[in-house]
């Protein structure tokens, strides 16, 4: 009968190299002549051999493999995006009640101008800093009538007007002659945002300006209210 070789394993472990990460192990295997006998033992130990080695190479190539999704290796392409939103500067102005009657304009005592203060209301809504103008068609409360050539009677009635808007009082403030000038004669501007609100041209006449015929004295204003944009010069303010 002829003697089988028997085969028998060593194995050692040693570091593994740096490409991989991870352990991994070297594997020696010895022949030497046996009885037929041994041959059971001997397959056994060889496919155990072979079992080790398979399971070994295995766990080489997870170690190889990203451990999580979300380790990137450091030269991974990328996007990045810049998002943003743009809002549009606007104002807008509203009134219910454009025309705004007088009463009391002559003091009774002696038939000159009385002191007079009136508000001409509107509803503002502004969503950043604005520019404020106002002109005056006359330039001052005008008698609409045929008039007088006395000297002593006015035909022209002076007053201030000034602009107040929500968070912001008196943004502008000019007498009714500088408003006859146009829009940039009389030109302001606020300190920071103008929100939504009420807003009120106040309109002041003084007292003792000369006799008044009778009649009607009357004027136009007109008030422009914009955004103010960067960049742009202040405005001409208050004389």
């Amino acid at each position: 009968m002829f003697e089988s070789l028997g085969a028998s394993s060593i194995v050692t472990k040693r570091g593994i190299p740096d490409e991989f990460g991870g352990d991994a192990m070297d594997f020696g295997v010895q022949f030497k002549r046996g009885s037929q006998s041994n041959a059971a033992a001997a397959n056994g130990a060889a496919h155990a051999v072979c079992r080790t080695l398979a399971a070994a190479l295995l766990a080489a190539g997870l170690a190889a493999t990203p451990a999580m999704a979300g380790d990137f290796p450091e030269l991974s392409p990328s996007l990045t995006y810049q998002v943003s939103g743009i809002v549009t500067p606007k104002c807008e102005l509203t009134t219910i009640n454009p025309s705004v009657d007088i009463d009391g304009l002559a003091n009774p005592a002696d038939n000159t101008t009385a002191a007079i203060d009136v508000a001409l209301q509107f509803d503002v809504a502004c969503n950043a800093p604005v520019r404020v103008a106002m002109a005056s068609r006359h330039g001052g409360l005008k008698f609409q009538g045929s008039g007088t050539s006395d000297s002593a009677f006015a035909d022209l009635v002076a007053y201030r007007a000034s602009v107040d808007l929500p968070g912001h009082q008196n943004v502008l403030s000019c007498t009714s002659e500088r408003m006859a000038d146009g829009r940039k004669a009389c030109e302001g501007e606020s300190d920071g945002a103008v929100g939504a609100g009420k807003g009120a041209i106040q309109l002041r006449v003084a007292a003792g300006q000369g006799l008044l015929l009778a009649g009607k004295y009357s004027d136009q204003v007109t008030i422009v209210i914009a955004p103010r944009l960067g960049g742009e010069d202040e405005g001409a303010g208050a004389p």
